[in-house]
């Protein structure tokens, strides 16, 4: 992103020029760090009016957020309460909620307005709330190189299994999977059901490669 660009996008703009792109999708992705919170909100209101499903990627900490002038606490409210998937950073999460432990950090946001709640915990795999329990998944063992875009990825795995209907193990496992870089050496896996998603997915992303769409 190019922040001298995307902090001048207004949701007018959000709605003139993406609006039927928006309410063709099957999903729309949106996220908070760069990105002012007035269009985050316009999108995600036109993709709730379509019936579209909405995953906010909270991936800085609020504090960080407002004092950069992108958003203010009344914005964030609204923005939480149109996410469908709530997916928060751990330092936002902890700021929000004012909890250590993930699972109570994912089920207090619950009560923020979103239907599921999405944590990483790092080696510790991941785990998703919702209003009908939490579902945890473990982690790879890897020989972590890099961890830049292993949260894109792991957001990517977990959309696609979500759009592909997917139980939410399986959902959970493939985000993992895809939350491994690729080039990095893994030694071990908890869980078979980790390695029966990586290969489809490489398949896909070979397949998609070069392609500019931001909509599913």
């Amino acid at each position: 992103m190019f922040p001298n660009v995307t902090a001048r996008v207004t949701g007018a703009q959000i709605r003139d020029r993406f609006a039927p792109h928006i309410r063709a999708a099957r999903h729309f992705h949106t996220e908070a760090s760069q990105l002012p919170l007035a269009p985050v909100i316009e999108a995600m209101r036109i993709a709730r009016e379509a019936g579209v499903r909405v995953f906010f990627d909270l991936d800085v900490s609020p504090r960080d957020f407002f004092a950069a002038g992108l958003g203010t606490e009344l914005e964030l409210d609204e923005a939480l309460s149109f996410a469908d998937v709530l997916k928060p950073c751990k330092a936002a999460a902890r700021e929000l909620t004012g909890v250590d432990d993930p699972a109570r950090m994912a089920e207090t946001l619950l009560e923020r307005g979103p239907a599921m709640v999405a944590l990483t915990m790092g080696a510790e795999g991941c785990l998703v709330a919702t209003r009908e329990g939490v579902t945890h998944c473990p982690g790879f063992h890897v020989n972590v190189v890099d961890t830049t875009g292993a949260g894109d990825c792991f957001n990517a795995g977990f959309i696609a299994g979500l759009l592909d209907g997917s139980t939410m193990t399986e959902a959970l496992s493939r985000a993992v999977a895809s939350g491994v870089r690729p080039g990095e050496s893994t030694s071990s896996s908890p869980d078979a059901s980790h390695e029966r998603h990586r290969a489809p997915l490489t398949l896909s992303f070979r397949r998609n490669r070069g392609t500019s769409r931001w909509f599913a």
